[in-house]
């Protein structure tokens, strides 16, 4: 059983109960022109020198010299890392032959310029390998469920730009990230023609709901895989049966089959209220955790990526860069208690805010006696009671999902309560925002 998150209750996992709270939960916060500026925004975010927030493939320039010493960099910070004892394999000891091996696999990988699609879940490596890197705890052990050479989790559907072809992994960049792939689960080389139609169809379907079965055939056989929230694939036809749509395959792009009408948006997408953002987000309630992705499960950035990819909204991959993104930001730093309350439930009458606390990222929901979110986390902390004098001794509750909490939760650790520690607020709304009952 998961543990009971203090300051919870049941009502808490219903949106209709914080919907309730809103006196215009319909509206409209973001049409389509301010939906486009924001994504036009991440466009032009770089971190030094690289892009950080969302590109378009096609139109991305790179510089191979640039990309294979940044691959060199990266490699020498690893041997660093390594040798410090910072990194670690899951047995706890230090990967010294898989540097070598990293180093050979990465002189060999040969330069290509090809686009395909991913077939099915696919782990986005920071390296050319596929053992796992992990901190050290105090007690020697590996710290197994947080991979830090996982970079990312691919989807289904979604578009890559291959750079590199190794011996065993390929380099490649998707719209929000870039790391290494096994090449098995991409299709073959998309032509200039197939690229267009898949990236620009005259007709489109997105997933509004989570694990959305897509079929070889209109009977519902051959499934072919599971799609996420969020994801975007061109439409072939609509049927009686249900909709024909363009998939990625073994041999490239191939017809397939969504049964379930209902699960999808046909056309636009859904418009961009408090009801349709909070009803998908607590869709996602209870999901588990997974740091960068691993088992093809979420992390919290991934969370809201996938969350506002249902509304064309786009989002960077890492929670530092999401806290980057959108138009409007409030900036929390040396604000006092009362004024960080004042400045979120400011902010969350205007439009959708998002929390930022450095490495994480919270949905804010409402206020239930304190302030409420929805986040993927692993855990927080709770001080020992009657521990002995000297060094405070902490235990750590492992959540491992989605869930709704308090923003006190933590309060009293080492760490503090969520409240204490955000740095920015991330407002999705119009630049110029009426408050809601402002006259």
């Amino acid at each position: 059983m998961p543990p009971v998150i203090p300051g919870h209750n049941l009502l808490h996992d219903l949106p209709g109960f914080w919907l309730q709270q809103e006196p215009a939960p319909d509206a409209v916060i973001l049409d389509q022109a301010g939906i486009a500026a924001h994504n036009q925004q991440l466009r032009q975010m770089r971190h030094h020198a690289m892009p950080s927030g969302r590109w378009d493939l096609r139109r991305l320039e790179l510089d191979m010299q640039q990309v294979r010493r940044a691959w060199q960099l990266k490699l020498q910070l690893l041997r660093r890392s390594v040798g410090s004892g910072a990194r670690v394999t899951a047995d706890g000891k230090r990967p010294t032959a898989l540097l070598d091996r990293l180093q050979q696999e990465m002189g060999h990988a040969a330069a290509v310029d090809e686009m395909r699609v991913v077939r099915g879940e696919l782990p986005l490596r920071c390296y050319p390998a596929e053992e796992g890197l992990y901190e050290q705890a105090a007690d020697g052990s590996a710290l197994v469920a947080f991979d830090l050479a996982q970079c990312a989790q691919l989807r289904t559907g979604e578009p890559v730009r291959v750079l590199a072809q190794g011996r065993t992994h390929w380099y490649v960049w998707s719209t929000y990230g870039h790391g290494w792939v096994r090449p098995q689960s991409l299709t073959p080389k998309l032509s200039e023609a197939q690229v267009r139609e898949f990236l620009e169809p005259d007709h489109f379907v997105v997933v509004q709901r989570d694990r959305v079965a897509l079929w070889a055939d209109p009977e519902g056989k051959g499934l072919l895989g599971m799609l996420r929230l969020g994801t975007r694939l061109p439409l072939q036809e609509q049927t009686a049966k249900g909709l024909r749509v363009t998939a990625p395959g073994t041999s490239g792009l191939t017809p397939a089959w969504l049964l379930q009408p209902a699960a999808v948006s046909v056309d636009s997408y859904p418009p961009f209220t408090r009801r349709n953002v909070l009803e998908r987000a607590f869709s996602l309630l209870d999901s588990p955790y997974g740091w960068g992705g691993l088992g093809g499960h979420r992390d919290c950035s991934r969370l809201m990526m996938d969350l506002f990819a249902a509304f064309g909204i786009e989002l960077p991959r890492n929670s530092r860069n999401q806290s980057e993104a959108g138009l409007r930001h409030v900036e929390l730093t040396g604000i006092d208690a009362a004024g960080r309350r004042e400045a979120i439930l400011r902010a969350a009458s205007q439009g959708i805010v998002l929390l930022y606390l450095p490495g994480h990222i919270m949905l804010y929901v409402g206020d239930d006696d304190g302030l409420h979110a929805l986040h993927q986390f692993s855990g927080y902390l709770v001080p020992c009671t009657g521990a002995s004098t000297g060094k405070p001794r902490e235990t750590m509750v492992r959540v491992n999902r989605t869930a709704v909490t308090s923003l006190e939760l933590g309060r009293g650790s080492s760490r503090t309560a969520f409240i204490e520690r955000i740095t920015r607020l991330v407002v999705l709304a119009p630049l110029t925002t009426p408050e809601r009952g402002a006259h």
